[in-house]
């Protein structure tokens, strides 16, 4: 699991609109929410399990967060 520093945190906590990117499909970034408790980021889309960015990442595949133009 990432771990994130505490500029990246308070980016994360800050950020209207995250996008994730996953290099399976590194054309095409979705809006995700996601949440800062402490020093952990939970992150979820409105499809859940079911959406492609999770599948690729449970099948041991990297992503890119896009957090106020950077990634």
């Amino acid at each position: 699991m990432p771990t994130f520093d505490a500029d990246a945190l308070r980016a994360l906590h800050d950020v209207q609109e995250p996008r994730i990117r996953t290099d399976r499909h590194p054309k095409s970034a979705v809006v995700i929410w996601v949440v800062v408790e402490g020093d952990d980021v939970f992150v979820r889309s409105w499809l859940g399990a079911r959406g492609r960015w999770y599948k690729d990442l449970a099948a041991g595949g990297a992503a890119t967060l896009a957090v106020t133009g950077c990634r």
